[in-house]
């Protein structure tokens, strides 16, 4: 009797200490209109406006201390400054959206990529070449290691280094998908028309 009692006390006792279950959040009106509205002028090429919405849900994610939030949101705005022609600007977004993928061991190849092309829009050629070094050391995805070379080429294009923009293409054809390898594909990633 005695160790049916101890048995049903331990029991009681470990049932307690187990956690709650877990409730997802529920979404957050603000932040979900701040995004629509930015992803909206996105789409219709209206950079500064895309800028201003992304902002602002950067500001709710960092209001709601909601660090998924925070990475995606600051991603997404230094893009958009980057073709609102305002790479500076974009700069210490991308610093932040690292920082974020980092501490949650996320990919942070299309960070890293951004960030080059912010500094070759900024004239600096030698940071955005280490950039896109780093970018290409990380285990990302197949499109991101393509825009990279296809970035390293145009750049070494930029130092009319024919022999480096011929071996970033050649290793950028590489990552090319059978999808990308089409011409839709292609302009999607930015491969320059006239080249196969």
């Amino acid at each position: 009797m005695k160790p049916l009692i101890i048995a049903l006390v331990a029991g009681a006792a470990l049932a307690g200490c187990a956690s709650p279950p877990q409730v997802a959040p529920k979404p957050d009106f603000e932040l979900a209109q701040y995004i629509s509205s930015a992803q909206t002028a996105f789409h219709l090429a209206v950079y500064d406006r895309a800028a201003r919405f992304y902002e602002l849900a950067l500001q709710r994610a960092r209001a709601m201390d909601d660090s998924a939030e925070i990475g995606k949101q600051a991603y997404n705005l230094a893009a958009s400054l980057l073709l609102a022609d305002r790479p500076a600007d974009a700069l210490p977004y991308l610093t932040e959206a690292d920082a974020v993928f980092a501490r949650a061991r996320s990919d942070r190849g299309s960070v890293s990529l951004l960030r080059a092309r912010a500094l070759r829009a900024l004239g600096q050629a030698d940071a955005a070449q280490l950039e896109i070094q780093k970018t290409v050391e990380l285990p990302t995805s197949r499109e991101v290691q393509c825009q990279a070379w296809l970035l390293y080429g145009q750049l070494s294009c930029d130092a009319t280094n024919i022999e480096e923009a011929t071996k970033g293409l050649s290793r950028a054809r590489s990552f090319l998908t059978d999808e990308a390898r089409s011409a839709g594909g292609r302009r999607r990633i930015g491969w320059p028309d006239g080249l196969t």
